[in-house]
């Protein structure tokens, strides 16, 4: 048994690699069916206990979970006289006028959601997706659709309201 990603979302399913080479497989979180050869195998991860580090840090790569930095706009966001910045933790982040230091009546309770991936590798990747937002979220000035998986970079910027912030590594 070996672990294979979805083509069309994030979920990671098992299969015997050689009962289903000529077969379309449906999958069961998105529904959608794609041919076996288009899922992709993916590494396991670590146990999230796990302290392991590498022996040498590459460039580029993240080592700890990102931060949100919110970004000063004195035209929407009055309130914000300073940036403010959270830090993002393992496992889903719900980004939204509940959890968040951000007083936006155009963000959802439950905007939109920061998946922190801790990997075999010992570093951390970050995907972005809306959470059936009504203003919906933006990635870099770009709305995202609903199903949209959007992997983070250092740098980016998130649109989630009137609310801006931008993805930051250490």
């Amino acid at each position: 048994m070996k672990k294979f990603q979805c083509p069309n979302c994030p979920i990671t399913l098992k299969f015997d690699p050689t009962k289903y080479q000529d077969k379309i497989v449906t999958c069961p979180k998105c529904q959608k069916s794609a041919p076996f050869a288009q899922f992709k195998e993916v590494e396991e991860a670590i146990d999230e206990g796990s302290t392991e580090m590498p022996n040498a840090i590459e460039k580029g790569k993240m080592y700890k979970p990102g931060q949100l930095q919110f970004l000063q706009n004195s035209d929407n966001l009055p309130w914000l006289s300073e940036s403010k910045t959270i830090s993002l933790e393992r496992g889903e982040n719900i980004m939204g006028r509940n959890t968040l230091p951000i007083k936006d009546d155009f963000m959802s309770r439950a905007h939109a959601i920061i998946e922190v991936v801790f990997k075999k590798d010992s570093t951390f990747v970050h995907y972005l997706r809306d959470n059936k937002s009504r203003n919906k979220t933006f990635h870099n000035n770009t709305p995202l659709e609903e199903g949209d998986i959007i992997k983070l970079n250092p740098n980016d910027i998130i649109k989630l309201g009137h609310t801006t912030c931008e993805f930051i590594t250490s």
